[in-house]
């Protein structure tokens, strides 16, 4: 299974003036493209003021191309409804928006009964 451990640097780039080094101001971009896209999914109504951390995790997630989002959170992130709205947000700035569902989900056998 993947997983994904996001560590300080992280928030360092995202507060940090431009840097001249470029590598290092491409990971700041994009760490400003995830605060860009997490303003999008607010302003586009699908969670309460109080969830902003939420589309956080969903935008960070999508601009770093992660494929799946694992969360026991179903009141706003594991929730149909908000992900349909979410996704629209995030095509529309050309993000796929990831997957997101319960590790239960993720970890379900199929079985063929046919």
């Amino acid at each position: 299974m993947e997983a994904v451990y996001l560590e300080t640097t992280f928030i360092s780039y995202l507060v940090a003036l431009p840097a001249r080094d470029l590598i290092v101001a491409a990971h700041q971009q994009i760490t400003r493209d995830a605060e860009t896209l997490t303003e999008a999914i607010m302003d586009s109504g699908a969670f309460p003021d109080k969830a902003v951390r939420d589309a956080a995790h969903i935008a960070v997630a999508a601009v770093h191309g992660i494929q799946y989002l694992l969360t026991w959170n179903c009141k706003h992130l594991a929730n149909a409804q908000i992900s349909k709205r979410v996704r629209k947000v995030c095509d529309e700035r050309g993000y796929d928006t990831p997957l997101i569902c319960t590790p239960e989900e993720l970890l379900e056998e199929t079985t063929d009964e046919g």
